[in-house]
């Protein structure tokens, strides 16, 4: 299980749950049969900060996809202005073939809890206790 395939299956999830407002995900998987919790420190500084500055409004230039992998294809346009309602952090717990739950945490709530937890990292168990919204996948 990579990122990748993890993500394709939250982008099937929000074509069936279409937002009202435009959101900025910051992914992070945790697989829980090498590890019991998510690491605050997984996210970078310049992640959530690029989640709060999607919220105040943040440009994003797309880059031309031949200047990534060599092939070129069509890209919708050349760049977008972004002023999200939310940002979230998004850990992924899953067990292999057995459930992948995501949690969406707004990225000021998750500052605070990764500067204020008495843990480094947070379990499965926490975060559904502390009822941030649960998307199953």
């Amino acid at each position: 299980m990579n990122e990748a395939s993890v993500t394709r299956e939250f982008k099937h999830y929000l074509e069936e749950h279409k937002p009202k407002e435009t959101e900025c995900y910051e992914f992070k998987i945790v697989n829980l049969e090498k590890t019991k919790s998510f690491a605050f420190n997984r996210v970078a500084d310049h992640q959530a900060e690029g989640l709060i500055q999607a919220v105040e409004g943040l440009w994003l230039k797309i880059p031309d996809t031949s200047a990534i992998n060599g092939f070129s294809s069509q890209k919708p346009f050349d760049s977008i202005w972004i002023k999200a309602r939310e940002g979230y952090v998004v850990p992924i717990f899953y067990s292999p073939r057995k459930f992948k739950k995501a949690f969406k945490i707004p990225v000021v709530d998750y500052l605070i809890m990764r500067d204020g937890w008495p843990r480094k990292s947070i379990r499965l168990e926490e975060l559904e206790e502390l009822g941030f919204d649960m998307v199953v996948l």
